[in-house]
């Protein structure tokens, strides 16, 4: 089974990200409203992927990755980061921090469906050591 963390201060963004990718098979999404509850749930759960959103109260979603990786948690693990916003160099610093894909809000959820089918394959391959 798939394990997926979704963060996002917004309740309507989690509850679709989390509807959305209950539609697929064999995936299980936790949910978290803020990086600090995101974090927690780093330490407690290993994820395949994790989706950030951008833009939240106390800390940047790009401030999460570097948390993860000063703390060596999910460092391997594909990173999408949501926004309403996206500047040029928001997402180079995006580019820098390795992050997988970054998706516009509001998102449409068969886009999302698409990224995390292909991404879940790449990680399944990885863990196989299959190419």
């Amino acid at each position: 089974m798939a394990h997926i963390l979704a963060v996002d201060d917004s309740n309507v963004t989690r509850s679709l990200i989390q509807l959305t990718l209950e539609t697929l098979d064999n995936i299980k999404v936790d949910t978290a409203n803020d990086v600090e509850r995101g974090l927690k749930l780093c330490q407690q759960n290993r994820y395949d992927i994790i989706i950030l959103d951008y833009m939240m109260p106390d800390k940047t979603g790009l401030d999460m990755i570097d948390i993860l990786n000063e703390q060596h948690l999910q460092t391997d693990v594909p990173i999408f980061i949501l926004s309403s916003e996206i500047d040029h160099t928001t997402k180079e610093m995006a580019q820098i921090r390795q992050v997988r894909a970054w998706l516009k809000k509001p998102f449409r959820p068969q886009m999302l469906l698409e990224l995390i089918t292909e991404t879940l394959k790449d990680v399944a391959k990885k863990r196989t050591g299959s190419n």
